[in-house]
């Protein structure tokens, strides 16, 4: 979405008019969304597929100072607001495990989360890639990160709390082993998909369970 709507026209027309693609999934920035853009992607979904995924990562300014991303969560919240004013699927990627927020609160995002009108959702646990500018702080002050375990735990209790209407499309984030720096997991994501899906059932509750 960064470029002029012209442009991007013309190549999202011309990725359509390939046969084996049957629609676009976009994944832009909160900060990177205007109403010429909206509108183009509305025409196009008309007649095709068009989602559009955005990086929402924390609901709490200070954690997105601490990453350096470059927006606040009020502009994530009236990027999806905007979007379902033109009525198009939305997504959002979101991280957890981030040493800047308490457990408590980062629980408590997902009801913040579930009152926003977008359908699909992926998480991510915070995981540090090598050679990365995250890698080089991370070095110089280490910070605490989630066991396998305790991130089972801790995935399935923000599932529990996070409205059912919304479709989790992935559970935690995933990176070639040998960039990757912390934590070192030894299973996949589908792998963490299941053991989730069976804390849940150990539970006797389901997402949204706490959710209202």
């Amino acid at each position: 979405t960064y470029a002029p709507v012209d442009h991007l026209e013309s190549l999202y027309t011309e990725a359509l008019a390939h046969p084996d693609v049957i629609g676009l999934v976009i994944g832009t920035r909160p900060d990177c969304i205007q109403d010429d853009v909206l509108h183009l992607l509305e025409t196009l979904s008309r007649r095709a597929y068009v989602s559009v995924e955005y990086g929402c990562e924390s609901v709490y300014d200070k954690t997105l100072r601490w990453t350096g991303r470059g927006h606040t969560f009020a502009q994530l919240v009236e990027a999806v607001n905007k979007t379902a004013q033109y009525s198009i699927e939305t997504g959002l990627h979101l991280i957890l495990g981030f040493p800047t927020e308490t457990r408590t609160e980062t629980l408590a995002g997902a009801a913040i989360l579930s009152e926003l009108p977008f359908q699909r959702l992926k998480i991510h646990h915070l995981h540090i890639l090598k050679n990365t500018p995250l890698a080089e702080r991370y070095a110089r002050d280490p910070f605490p990160l989630p066991t396998q375990d305790e991130y089972i735990q801790f995935v399935t209790d923000f599932v529990e709390r996070l409205s059912p209407a919304i479709v989790i499309e992935r559970l935690c984030g995933e990176s070639p082993p040998d960039i990757t720096l912390a934590p070192t997991w030894h299973l996949r994501g589908a792998e963490i998909f299941n053991l989730v899906r069976e804390e849940l059932r150990r539970r006797k509750t389901v997402q949204g369970f706490y959710y209202t």
